[in-house]
């Protein structure tokens, strides 16, 4: 983001501690994406928040998405 840490925050751990907190296996093991809901179209499509969180494996994605289907994703993230 252009604002490195300081010396102090480094020797406080505290980018270790940011990389744990955004770690995949805590933002997955989270009671609110295990449980909760995401509303999309002012309530016209649910969905449960763990459908966000799958396994967590590079390349996974080929068990789940056809090539169309990724070739999509990768056209709307352009």
């Amino acid at each position: 983001m252009g604002y490195p840490f300081s010396f102090g925050e480094d020797d406080k751990g505290v980018v270790k501690n940011i990389i744990n907190l955004c770690s995949f296996e805590n933002m997955k093991s989270l009671e609110v994406n295990k449980s909760g809901i995401t509303q999309f179209r002012a309530n016209e499509l649910a969905t449960k928040n763990d459908a966000f969180f799958r396994k967590g494996k590079v390349g996974d994605w080929n068990n789940c998405l056809t090539l169309e289907m990724a070739m999509q994703l990768d056209q709307i993230t352009k």
